[in-house]
């Protein structure tokens, strides 16, 4: 019924002639489906859930954000696309949209980006080394893009006093089935915020627009070039977050950090921006 009622929406809207559709595994209350036509060229339909925005910003967001901050992070995926960023193409349909109401959710349609997902186990320095030069490519062009609309604090990064907030939320919540460890946890929680008050470090985190869901799950690979997947997520945060997050899904295991790795990965950066070693430290902060 699902796979009937798409065809016709893609066939009304985009006047393509749909003759496959399957579920496509992967993402959070989001569905995709990769699809293709006559002409054999493929495509992935992804159903962005309203409710998914709600339980992300604790109730700050609904549909308005799937029509207003979500579309203009497609434009952005878009721009980035048209300026030579390997990442996907969100296809217009007849009218020019590339966001579509479907119930209280919304519908993209976006073009197929052929590669692979890599393991931590697996990635290589000169996969790391391309990633690098690919994620300062999107930083640079994110300068370029208006921070104004993004104004929810959920988007943002957090202020020390909020960060404390968050802590203190989660030790009001503790009961006598606490695990033991999660209140050992707890008593790092604090002296780590307290030792960040302590030297100021947050206010030395750089502030732009930045990517937010840049970890191994939106990154395929066809041999060794990275594709960028999922710009759901852009906000006014930090472009330490990103760094972060990769270091994170590919050069730290079993809580040992993989360095020639890291070095693997800014020296692609370093290609188009400037990244040190303190910049690195920094962003284990924001992940």
């Amino acid at each position: 019924m699902v796979e009937s009622n798409l065809k016709v929406i893609i066939y009304e809207n985009y006047g393509i002639e749909l003759v496959d559709i399957n579920i496509l595994s992967g993402g959070w209350m989001n569905k995709k489906f990769i699809c293709r036509d006559l002409a054999n060229t493929k495509y992935v339909i992804k159903i962005f859930s309203s409710r998914k925005v709600s339980k992300m910003s604790n109730n700050e967001f609904s549909t308005d954000y799937l029509d207003n901050q979500l579309l203009n992070n497609l434009r952005i995926e878009n721009v980035m696309y048209c300026n030579n960023l390997n990442c996907e193409y969100i296809e217009p349909d007849k009218k020019n949209r590339i966001l579509l109401p479907y119930g209280n959710d919304r519908l993209a349609l976006i073009g197929f980006l052929s590669g692979h997902h890599v393991l931590r186990e697996s990635i290589n320095d000169v996969q790391l080394y391309y990633l690098g030069r690919e994620c300062a490519k999107m930083h640079y062009l994110f300068r370029n893009v208006d921070k104004t609309p993004y104004k929810g604090e959920y988007l943002k990064i957090p202020t020390i006093d909020k960060l404390f907030e968050r802590y203190e939320a989660k030790v009001n919540k503790k009961n006598q089935n606490t695990p033991k460890l999660y209140y050992e946890l707890l008593i790092k929680h604090q002296k780590i915020l307290t030792l960040l008050s302590e030297i100021n470090i947050i206010d030395e985190i750089p502030i732009s627009m930045t990517h937010g869901d840049f970890a191994a799950d939106n990154i395929l690979f066809e041999k060794d070039m990275p594709k960028i997947l999922d710009f759901e997520l852009v906000r006014f945060n930090s472009p330490l977050l990103d760094i972060g997050r990769i270091i994170m899904s590919y050069c730290y295991n079993n809580d040992i950090l993989n360095y020639n790795r890291i070095k693997s990965f800014m020296s692609g950066y370093n290609c188009i921006i400037e990244i040190k070693d303190k910049d690195v430290f920094l962003s284990f902060i924001t992940v």
